[in-house]
C-alpha cells in the first residue's frame, strides 16, 4: 500500500469517527460526553477538520432522517471546540460503512496490465484498476465489462456494461470509446462512463476534452462537443444517440474508485440498488414503502453484511438472511 493510500485510509477512518460522534450525540449530550468529544477533537487538526466537514455536510444538506417524535433541532456545545457547531439531534440515517477492494492478477504498482485485444471484466464486489499498453488507466467498478483493441492508428475501447473511470494518456493516436450508438473521442482526458438500469449511457468529464459523435449512416457523422467541466454530466439512450446535459440527481460519485459515494436526500431504494452492485446475495426490500424513505450521507457500499445491518438498525427494520437474498422489512 502506498503512502497516499495509507493517508486516504487514515482520513476515512477519522471521518467515520466524526460521523459516529454525530450519531452518538443524538441521544447523549451530557457534559461528560461533550468533554470526551472535545478531547477527541484536540488530538489533531485532521480530527477537527473531519468533525467540521461532517457537521457542515450533514446539517446543511438536509439529509437526515428526522425523528417523528423530536423533529430536528440544533444543539450547541458549551466547550471550546464545539462553539458554533451545529449538531443534528435526530440523526438516524448517517452511516459510515467499511470497504473492501478485491483485484485479481495485480502486478507491482497495484494494477493489472492489458495490451490489445482482451476483454476486461469485474465480478460483483470487485473494483479493479488496469493499466493499458499505451499508458492509460482504466478503473472498473463491479459488474463491468470492456473490450480493448489498439493498433497503429487508434486506441479503442468498447464499453459493454457497468461503470469505468478512464484516464487517457496523451498520444498521437485518438482514444475512442464506443458505448451504445455513440462514441467518445479524445487525445487525452479523464472521465467516467457508465450505463444505468434504464440503459442510458452517462459520461462525467473530469478533465480534458472529449468529443461525442454518432454514425447516422456510412460517411455521415453527427458530432456533439463538450468542454470538460467538473460536476457536469452528459447522457444519451444507448439505442438513440441524443446527448443531453444531466443533473447529479443528488448523487456524487466522484470518489467511487476509492469506494465512496455521496447521497443527498435520495430514496432508500436507490441506495440499495447501488449497494447491490457489490452484494452477493442481493439486498431486497420486501416492503415498497421502505424504499421510499429518504436517506443521505457518504457511504462505502462494498461490505454488504455491515451495510445491510446498519440500514436495518437505523431504520428499525427486520433483517433476514436467506439463501436467495438479504431481506429487509418493517418489524
Amino acid at each position: 500500500m502506498t503512502g497516499s493510500e495509507n493517508g486516504d485510509e487514515q482520513r476515512c477512518a477519522i471521518e467515520e469517527e466524526a460521523v459516529a460522534w454525530l450519531i452518538r450525540l443524538r441521544g447523549d449530550k451530557s457534559d461528560a460526553t461533550l468533554v470526551k468529544l472535545e478531547n477527541w477533537l484536540a488530538q489533531s487538526v485532521e480530527h477537527r477538520r473531519a468533525y467540521q466537514w461532517a457537521t457542515h455536510h450533514f446539517d446543511t444538506s438536509k439529509v437526515l432522517k428526522v425523528s417523528k417524535r423530536h423533529g430536528k433541532r440544533r444543539i450547541f456545545g458549551p466547550h471550546g471546540w464545539l462553539l458554533g457547531a451545529a449538531l443534528a439531534a435526530a440523526i438516524t440515517a448517517v452511516i459510515a460503512l467499511g470497504v473492501t477492494f478485491r483485484s485479481g492478477g495485480q502486478n507491482e504498482g497495484g494494477r493489472r496490465q492489458a495490451g490489445s485485444g482482451p476483454v476486461l471484466q469485474t465480478l460483483p464486489g470487485q473494483i479493479d484498476a488496469v493499466a493499458l499498453a499505451d499508458g492509460s488507466k482504466v478503473t472498473m467498478d463491479a459488474r463491468s465489462r470492456i473490450a480493448v483493441s489498439m493498433d497503429s492508428k487508434e486506441r479503442r475501447l468498447q464499453f459493454q456494461q457497468g461503470r469505468a473511470r478512464i484516464a487517457v494518456n496523451s498520444d498521437a493516436r485518438p482514444f475512442v470509446v464506443s458505448a451504445g450508438r455513440g462514441e467518445l473521442v479524445t487525445q487525452a482526458a479523464h472521465f467516467d462512463i457508465s450505463q444505468d438500469s434504464d440503459g442510458r449511457i452517462e459520461i462525467a468529464v473530469l478533465s480534458g476534452q472529449i468529443e461525442l459523435r454518432s454514425l447516422l449512416r456510412p460517411g455521415v457523422m453527427q458530432t456533439y462537443r463538450h468542454y470538460a467541466q467538473a460536476g457536469q454530466f452528459i447522457g444519451y439512450p444507448a439505442q438513440n444517440f441524443r446527448p443531453v446535459i444531466l443533473s447529479s440527481r443528488g448523487i456524487d460519485r466522484r470518489d467511487w474508485p476509492q469506494g465512496w459515494t455521496e447521497y443527498s436526500a435520495i430514496p432508500l431504494r436507490i441506495l440499495i440498488a447501488d449497494a447491490n452492485r457489490y452484494a452477493r446475495p442481493p439486498i431486497v426490500l420486501d416492503d415498497p414503502m421502505v424504499g421510499a424513505l429518504l436517506v443521505s450521507g457518504r457511504f462505502r457500499l462494498t461490505d454488504t453484511d455491515r451495510f445491510s445491518a446498519r440500514i436495518a438498525d437505523v431504520f428499525d427494520l427486520a433483517l433476514s438472511r436467506r439463501a436467495d437474498a438479504i431481506h429487509l422489512q418493517h418489524r
